[in-house]
């Protein structure tokens, strides 16, 4: 939803390194991102038409893809640049770190060795990189734009809703 060249071209770049087509630190092989998740899954009794289709998702976890699509997709390049940083900067903020340490606890409590996480822990050398782009592509958006600093800061709140939806629910689903 870029608005310039120089915009998509940064966004591109983003969107080409979360692809996961990287060889990961741990030597797990090459794929992208939906791959690791299925080699996880496979560790946990799980096949790919058990993972990733929308019935699958949780009312929280439904809630959050909802606003990351309303509101990063939105037409008004205001509403998509709040809702994309306020995001980025969520992720950049240590969601991986936190999420990685969970993963970690719950592998070694179940026993589940062969739990691969490169998918997770790649994101955590990519977010710390990307939450820097992310504040360049807003500092860009800021000065070359009449900002309405109070709607921004209401569509990024927005996008925050949805993402402490999604992490509530992951914490309702832990205490379960």
């Amino acid at each position: 939803n870029a608005e310039t060249v120089a915009a998509l071209r940064s966004a591109t770049e983003n969107l080409a390194q979360e692809v996961g087509d990287i060889a990961s630190a741990d030597g797990e092989e090459r794929g992208t991102h939906y791959e690791w998740l299925l080699k996880m899954g496979e560790e946990l009794g799980l096949g790919f038409s058990d993972m990733g289709k929308r019935h699958h998702g949780s009312v929280s976890t439904l809630f959050f893809c909802d606003e990351l699509s309303r509101l990063v997709g939105d037409k008004c390049c205001l509403t998509a640049t709040a809702a994309s940083y306020a995001m980025d900067s969520w992720a950049a903020a240590g969601y991986w770190d936190h999420l990685v340490e969970g993963l970690v606890k719950f592998k070694a409590k179940n026993k589940v060795e062969a739990l691969p996480l490169a998918s997770f822990t790649s994101h955590i050398k990519f977010e710390h990189v990307h939450g820097k782009q992310v504040r360049q592509e807003l500092e860009c958006y800021y000065f070359t734009h009449n900002v309405n600093e109070d709607a921004f800061i209401f569509r990024a709140n927005e996008m925050l809703d949805g993402v402490k939806s999604f992490w509530d629910g992951l914490d309702q689903n832990r205490k379960a």
